[in-house]
């Protein structure tokens, strides 16, 4: 199978081009090996350079250097700028449905507005009465809206007449506006220009069909790995009195293990930097929201069960916080 797909690279793009993929992928697979390997050392004796774990030149920044760390505020939402760009009522509850295995229709409370995480085709809601779909993907939103036909998006869902669409702008959308953030207070100020701007970044058409609202992480890297699950939650928090999440698992398919190696181990669900960026920044948010801000959010998930790891807050904190 390997000698076919080898000669199949070399007719497509010829012998030099194929040698340059190969060095090219034998490299990367060594630097995700050692970072994998040195992960626990690095996380447990090192934790303020758990950055340097991406092994690489940072132009796609994907965790803060110590310059652009925040320091550490009583409110998770002091981490993050926030603006409604549309008009979108102040909720008192709302439902937060996330994709992981652990999810349970059963018990969500189907009479409040519920906003489902990156949709896809095969996923029911019957009975929901307020049913909305949100991302902080532009692909996915362009899925949502019928516009974009890449087959590797396919397996997202088209939005229903009865349902509404719930998009958050992060941080690369907003640094292309305005990279240095100079002028970012009339900006703001002229919310009507701010939609069309960034509106024309996302969908292949101007469109009105779809609300929307930016959440800004404070460190100002355009590529921080958020994920689109804490990006729509950090927006619903400024947006309701109550957030309930459910299938909160970031990739954990199992019991959460008891020994810090085999905890850290989960933060690799793939070998990729951009997924353990991904998953430590997720993991930082669900312990603080967990510990912190269980009276405005409950969590239903496997998330749930980093909520005692002493190493958290001790170690994986450096990776976003200076003190």
């Amino acid at each position: 199978m390997l000698k076919n797909k080898l000669l199949s690279s070399i007719r497509k793009y010829g012998l030099s081009r194929t040698i340059q993929k190969i060095i090219f992928l034998t490299i990367k697979n060594i630097k995700i090996t050692l970072a994998m390997f040195f992960s626990p050392i690095v996380i447990y004796f090192f934790p303020k350079y758990i950055n340097f774990l991406e092994l690489s030149i940072p132009l796609i920044q994907k965790l803060p250097n110590y310059e652009n760390r925040l320091i550490r505020r009583s409110n998770v939402l002091e981490d993050f700028d926030f603006c409604k760009i549309d008009p979108i009522q102040q909720f008192d509850e709302v439902n937060l449905i996330m994709r992981g295995e652990s999810l349970d229709l059963n018990i969500v409370d189907k009479t409040l507005p519920t906003f489902f995480l990156n949709a896809t085709e095969g996923q029911s809601f019957p009975n929901f009465h307020d049913r909305w779909l949100a991302t902080g993907d532009d692909n996915v939103l362009r899925t949502y809206l019928g516009q974009f036909d890449n087959d590797g998006w396919k397996g997202y869902r088209i939005k229903e007449k009865d349902e509404k669409i719930f998009f958050v702008y992060t941080n690369i959308f907003m640094l292309e506006i305005d990279p240095k953030r100079k002028n970012w207070s009339s900006i703001y100020e002229d919310e009507d220009n701010l939609k069309d701007i960034l509106a024309s970044r996302v969908t292949n058409k101007l469109t009105n069909e779809f609300t929307s609202a930016i959440v800004f992480h404070k460190s100002g890297i355009p590529h921080i790995r958020l994920g689109s699950g804490i990006a729509v939650l950090i927006a619903l928090m400024n947006c309701s009195t109550k957030v309930n999440v459910h299938g909160w698992d970031q990739y954990i398919k199992t019991k959460v293990p008891k020994t810090t190696y085999c905890q850290i181990k989960l933060l690799w669900p793939m070998r990729s930097f951009t997924f353990f960026a991904t998953c430590i920044v997720n993991w930082i948010y669900a312990y603080r929201i967990l510990n912190e801000q269980s009276d405005s959010v409950n969590i239903e998930g496997r998330i749930k069960e980093i909520k005692n790891i002493d190493w958290i807050p001790d170690k994986a904190f450096h990776v976003l916080y200076k003190k």
